[in-house]
């Protein structure tokens, strides 16, 4: 309300109570003020009043909430449901014009400037981040991958030649999915392992770019946010080949705005390098719903093509949602979040390694990935005959959503393109030995067991039920042991070797014919118990 309103008041209530409330809202008005001059997150988050306030008086600016407006066109933001109208603040013109979508629009004032506010905002709590380089970025209203295509689309534009794009792979569908609906062909560039991590091939990547010719390739893609073991990507490397080359270079930076050590990987690349653009998701990031993501840049270049190339209007709810979320997190509460993200972090890591030790397992030594964590399996399926699928699916019974247990011996085709071991971005996992002492221990094995299920031979029944069960698993990586293979019939309380030729195969076969109930994983606070009456494939996963 304006003074002269809160003036006309005094005649109606006492006029200290009058005053008193003129305070309280010029302090809001204040901050609406700092808001608009200063573009930054403010230090404190926002009261939901008084965003709530703020949003009101910005959807008051649109033309479909005048008074006595006459809409007669095919577009003047008519929302029947009220329901819809409080769930978008009254904003239903949408976002940028059919030329720029970041261009004001005269029918939506107001949503054009939430617009301009969000990207200043967006850019501060980017720069808190730690992701300092950035100078620009875009709204969209689409996710991460789709985000991609448009980038890639862009590029198009400027490299008419090219009908390529140089992928290291990541095992996500999206990312092939992206290029190719952006009318590319892909070339994979396969990784490398040093020590438990898959690292980037760089000298392969320096390779690919001498023997072919880099005006064919649109872009190459790289990743900072991935999953153990796999690391980021090399990005600092990658932009030095870029550059040296004259190769755009988008990062895939999906989930990597919550880590300071990713957004430190791409602001040195960027300025040792050549990073063209930086695609990351907001609800990954930021905590809102799926449906928006942010291109950023340390050049206008590509984002003012990829805004120009966006046909038609965009939805605001993204932008809203983020608008939002930012105002009542603040500076203060950003912070925050970053800082009880990498403290949980390195928690979580110190209390799950001793519980994998005393189970036989251990987790993989991953410094390089500042986001997740792998652990190995190998113990547990030797022992207790199952498979990483069965223990994800317990996991997911049990409402812990999130994790993913890796077989690693999946291959699915993704448009065109084979990923044999699927979602294990490598041919073979890192040695690893079992500790002496451990029933599995052998002083010649070597490498992760990766277990696939067979048709069992044998079957049993139960002696008191008569349910019949048993399991036969087929060892599918190489494990050495002299001149010769085992074959190994093993129940709980007894193991016996009986040495059989090897044939120069390198593979051996492991029966394991369980014999009763099997303990397998651990509830909250109690084991697991998952009852095996049938040790079948079918029977673990029940």
């Amino acid at each position: 309300m304006e003074d002269k309103l809160f003036e006309g008041t005094e005649s109606l209530v006492t006029p200290a109570y009058v005053r008193v409330a003129r305070a309280a809202r010029r302090s809001r008005t204040a901050q609406f003020r700092q808001l608009l001059t200063q573009r930054r997150l403010p230090r404190q988050g926002l009261d939901q009043h008084t965003i709530r306030l703020l949003l009101d008086e910005l959807s008051g600016l649109d033309a479909n909430q005048f008074l006595g407006q006459a809409n007669v066109g095919e577009r003047e933001g008519r929302l029947y449901s009220e329901l819809v109208r409080v769930r978008h603040f009254g904003m239903a013109h949408g976002m940028g014009r059919a030329g720029d979508l970041a261009a004001s629009q005269p029918k939506a004032c107001g949503a054009s400037l939430l617009v301009r506010l969000c990207t200043a905002l967006l850019l501060d709590a980017l720069h808190l981040a730690g992701f300092a380089s950035c100078r620009h970025v875009a709204l969209l209203p689409v996710a991460t991958g789709m985000a991609i295509t448009l980038c890639l689309l862009a590029l198009r534009q400027q490299r008419p030649s090219a009908d390529r794009v140089l992928w290291i792979r990541i095992d996500q569908k999206a990312c092939l999915k992206c290029i190719c609906a952006a009318g590319y062909l892909i070339e994979v560039l396969e990784n490398k392992i040093v020590g438990d991590q898959v690292v980037t091939d760089v000298e392969a990547l320096k390779r690919r770019l001498e023997e072919s010719d880099p005006s064919r390739y649109a872009a190459v893609i790289s990743t900072t946010s991935c999953f153990a073991p796999r690391a980021p990507d090399q990005v600092v490397s990658v932009a030095q080949q870029c550059q040296r080359y004259g190769v755009p270079h988008l990062v895939n930076h999906a989930y990597g705005v919550q880590s300071r050590r990713c957004n430190g990987l791409v602001c040195a690349a960027s300025r040792l390098g050549r990073v063209d653009a930086v695609i990351f998701s907001f609800d990954k990031n930021f905590m809102v719903p799926v449906g928006g993501a942010g291109v950023a840049a340390a050049t206008p270049i590509l984002i003012d093509a990829l805004q120009v190339l966006y046909p038609g209007r965009a939805s605001v709810a993204p932008v809203v949602d983020l608008f939002i979320t930012l105002l009542q997190l603040g500076r203060e509460g950003f912070t925050a979040l970053l800082n009880e993200r990498e403290e949980r972090f390195v928690q979580f890591k110190e209390r799950l390694a001793p519980i994998l030790e005393k189970h036989g397992e251990r987790l993989l030594h991953t410094p390089e990935n500042p986001i997740s964590f792998a652990v190995s399996l190998r113990d547990t399926m030797v022992r207790f005959g199952v498979e990483p699928s069965a223990i994800g699916s317990m996991l997911y019974a049990r409402r812990c959503s999130g994790p993913r247990a890796v077989l690693g011996t999946e291959r699915r085709q993704v448009q065109g393109v084979v990923l044999a071991w699927l979602r294990r971005p490598y041919r073979r996992l890192p040695d690893t030995v079992p500790q002496p002492g451990s029933r599995n221990w052998h002083p010649s094995a070597r490498h992760h067991t990766v277990l696939s299920t067979t048709r069992p031979r044998t079957r049993d029944r139960s002696p008191t039920t008569g349910h019949r069960w048993s399991a036969r698993w087929r060892h599918t990586e190489s494990i050495q042991i002299g001149d010769q293979a085992r074959e190994i019939n093993q129940t709980p309380n007894t193991c016996t070797n009986t040495p059989i030729l090897a044939n120069n195969k390198r593979e051996i076969s492991i029966r394991l014919y369980i014999r009763g109930l099997c303990a397998l994983l651990t509830n909250p606070g109690q084991p697991f118990l998952l009852i095996c009456w049938s040790c079948n494939p079918e029977g673990l996963r029940s």
